[in-house]
């Protein structure tokens, strides 16, 4: 094949290299806008499981990368003041330019065509190829000429972050949330290299404009970065820019990734929100899959459609933890009430990649010091055993069975009625002997009418979950709000009306349980009678 690849960043360069490795008499020409060796960023994280599949694509760029990765095992958090670390970790990170160097080298040992500053305004250096990749990143001039065939879309965060460099060299993942005037700012702090470390500061829009960093130059947010982190980096760590400017991330998605001969690749196909150190990551796995289908499938059409059917599924399943985690770090700020422990879990399992038991196997000392499924849990001088919900009488050591009016009651243990009229159901003695009241709807005044003769815990079925109508029950008399919506909504709601939550949307281990619970997202939960996929 005659191969023109737009961009030379890791996806470019990679999928370059795995074409050359797999027929040598390709034709493969790169053009990229930048000078060789310049870059836009400091270092890159990999995990194990990527650098697996690095090993299995090309064991000589797998081995020099290897040999200058800096690898860190722990996680330290700080949240007012006070450091929290777990431990069991491991992840690795290499120096962009080092990687983009390693990568160059091997392309250009392999035959590739490697052009730099070719700043293109159309596709005609590629005519007469038999295939395109538009690997240019998230400002794909490729993407943007042919928009509507590849459907794209592209969504702002609300959030304002800058990439920085510093030669500060923590021994762990380091995540940094500052209380100041002007509001919060998180810093998430990686080595990649000795003496030189990664820095992404971010903070809420409203935050940004109060710090007067809306009209700052690239040396004053430098400076502004600098005095704000001094406190935990010691004082005397340096900070450097690279086109560091404040920015919103944007995710890109496409309908389709591929339109006749030509194929997107990398961030010009997907974006993942930087917070779970994906990026590189997505672009460089999916270029083994380009690879690997065009060396199965001899008609290009159907190779770039086996390419997409094959990748699109893991990249979605990223995309949309990078969602999650998103929006866990833009709205971090009504969580800071938490326990730096709490605090620090939710952060470590926001995006749902990580749960309870999988953090035991790694720092037990640190799960330990953590709320689970097991932990008991007070509601108005009702002290539940344990935050497992089941409905019905069957006995799984639940700390609370709900039943309605007329069913049967379990042989031992809490009980909680659900009641669609609370007048009715006392009225005909059908409360006794139960330890909790569940209203499956009710106004803030009905709530208040079942408060004036009801003295025990008293919850709430809310069908609209918004913080705003929750705390208005919570204002009349409601211990309680049963919510069968998104875990996302249960944390908000619970925290933003402060009030105990119970996820409705069944879980269906203890390990969800303790998950959920250990973030705080969630006080109790239902669990569900049985797993349809037998976990």
């Amino acid at each position: 094949m005659r191969v023109g690849i737009l961009g030379a960043g890791p996806a470019g360069l990679y999928a370059a290299i795995l074409l050359a490795i797999s027929d040598p008499s390709h034709q493969i020409l790169v053009c990229e806008r930048n000078p060789a060796g310049a870059t836009y960023g400091f270092g890159v994280v990999l995990s194990d499981r990527t650098l697996t599949a690095f090993r299995d694509a090309d064991p000589q760029t797998y081995s020099e990368i290897t040999a200058h990765q800096t690898t860190w095992e722990a996680i330290e958090t700080y949240v007012r003041g006070e450091c929290v670390r777990c431990e069991g970790h491991y992840y690795l990170g290499i120096a962009r330019k080092r990687l983009l160097d390693i990568l160059q080298a091997r392309a250009l040992a392999l035959g590739v065509d490697l052009r730099y500053e070719a700043d293109l305004q159309d596709l005609s250096p590629f005519a007469g190829c038999d295939l395109i990749v538009g690997a240019d990143g998230v400002n794909s001039l490729m993407r943007r000429q042919h928009a509507d065939a590849f459907g794209t879309r592209l969504e702002a965060g609300s959030a304002r972050y800058i990439w920085l460099g510093t030669d500060w060299t923590p021994s762990a993942f380091t995540f940094i949330f500052h209380e100041t005037e002007y509001g919060l700012f998180q810093a998430h702090i990686y080595p990649y290299a000795p003496g030189a470390s990664t820095c992404i500061v971010m903070c809420a829009d409203g935050t940004w404009r109060q710090a007067g960093l809306d009209h700052a130059t690239e040396a004053e947010s430098l400076r502004f970065c600098r005095d704000l982190l001094a406190p935990y980096l010691g004082g005397g760590a340096s900070f450097q820019s690279n086109r560091s400017l404040w920015s919103t991330f944007t995710t890109v998605t496409n309908q389709r990734w591929s339109h006749g001969n030509m194929v997107l690749l990398g961030d010009a196909t997907h974006t993942a929100h930087w917070s779970i150190g994906s990026g590189t990551k997505l672009a460089m796995e999916s270029a083994i899959v380009l690879a690997g289908a065009l060396h199965a499938e001899p008609e290009i059409p159907a190779a770039l459609r086996m390419y997409e059917t094959i990748r699109r599924p893991a990249v979605e399943k990223l995309q949309q933890a990078g969602r999650i985690s998103q929006a866990a770090c833009e709205t971090a700020d009504r969580l800071r009430h938490l326990t730096p422990e709490a605090f620090t879990f939710g952060l470590l399992t926001r995006s749902g990649r990580l749960t309870y038991q999988r953090l035991r196997e790694r720092d037990s000392t640190f799960a330990d010091r953590l709320a689970h499924a097991g932990s008991p849990l007070e509601l108005r001088g009702l002290r539940l055993p344990n935050r497992v919900v089941t409905e019905g009488p069957e006995d799984r050591g639940q700390g609370l069975s709900l039943i309605r009016p007329g069913n049967p009651r379990p042989a031992r243990g809490l009980v909680g009625l659900l009641v669609r009229d609370a007048a009715e159901a006392m009225a005909a003695g059908q409360v006794d002997g139960t330890d909790l009241l569940l209203l499956e709807t009710a106004t803030p005044s009905e709530v208040e009418a079942v408060r004036a003769v009801w003295p025990g815990p008293l919850g709430v079925l809310l069908p609209d979950a918004t913080p705003a109508r929750a705390r208005s029950l919570a204002d009349r008399g409601c211990d309680l709000v049963a919510l069968n919506s998104p875990p996302q909504t249960a944390e908000r709601i619970k925290h933003e009306a402060g009030v105990a939550t119970l996820f409705m949307g069944a879980a269906w281990s203890l390990d969800e349980i303790s998950t959920l619970v250990a973030g705080a997202r969630a006080d109790l939960c239902l669990l569900a009678a049985e797993d349809p996929y037998g976990r």
